[in-house]
């Protein structure tokens, strides 16, 4: 999960505003722990969302790869979210920010999810 944080608050500082806040806030769900990562940056076109977990798909096409822009972020986050059982879903609109929602199982201090049965 700290991959998949580094990787969320990374682009929300990217893309942010000049003066915009960046939000982190989590909330438990039932068996699952939901983290939000929330900007008031540029947002993202509609037309882009369906494409914004691919592999080296780049909403903000103006970003080079030269300039340490590959496109892989928000996919590896995918891999690792999914690999946990759990979710994550971005809603956006231009101007408006970035809100991305990660589910994930809720652990118990020893590291052990607790929707595991035994």
């Amino acid at each position: 999960m700290e991959q998949v944080i580094a990787n969320l608050l990374m682009n929300a500082i990217q893309y942010n505003n000049e003066n915009g806040e960046i939000r982190l806030r989590t909330q438990q769900e039932g068996e699952f722990t939901v983290l939000y990562v929330e900007d008031t940056g540029i947002g993202i076109a509609e037309t882009d969302l369906p494409h914004v977990f691919d592999r080296f798909y780049r909403a903000d096409r103006a970003r080079h790869r030269e300039e340490g822009h590959a496109g892989l972020g928000l996919a590896i986050c995918k891999a690792i979210v999914d690999s946990g059982e759990g979710s994550i879903q971005i809603q956006s609109a231009i101007a408006c920010g970035t809100t991305v929602t990660v589910r994930f199982p809720a652990v118990d201090l020893s590291g052990r999810s607790t929707s595991q049965t035994h």
